[in-house]
């Protein structure tokens, strides 16, 4: 009776039989069901294409030693803006490059194009503020 009452103010069915109101909000009711159903079953539309092989992974372990969060966060913020600035010019497209950063100082590790650009994903990494050096482990084919 309740579900009855929402639909009849939602929908104004009052004008309709009883026998033909509920028949409506079985309809309705089922209509959303198989929409809900559908709607879980639809694929992301997002595709991501990338190139990868067998030598493209990189796997690294460093232990930090930081005296405070402020540390940590610091190098964290540097981590996110080296990989922002290699993004933006392209050195590390479709490549595995990981970047690290203890006290200011950045580890490339990982593979690129060729020795030009690991070259210059090091000079890209050196020059964002607050970087003190880099570590530049980067292989190329």
């Amino acid at each position: 009776m309740a579900i009855n009452g929402i639909f009849r103010k939602v929908f104004n069915l009052s004008h309709c039989a009883a026998p033909y109101r509920t028949l409506l909000i079985a309809l309705v009711i089922g209509v959303l069901c198989v929409v809900s159903v559908y709607a879980q079953e639809i694929p992301p539309t997002t595709t991501y294409s990338f190139k990868s092989s067998e030598q493209d992974s990189v796997h690294t372990s460093t232990i930090h030693n930081y005296q405070s969060e402020a540390e940590r966060a610091n190098d964290a913020l540097l981590i996110t803006e080296v990989k922002k600035a290699l993004a933006d010019e392209g050195v590390a497209a479709y490549r595995a490059v990981v970047v690290d950063c203890d006290h200011g100082t950045v580890s490339l590790d990982g593979v690129v194009g060729s020795s030009a650009d690991a070259q210059q994903a090091a000079t890209i990494a050196y020059n964002v503020d607050g970087v003190v050096s880099v570590k530049n482990n980067l292989k190329w084919p």
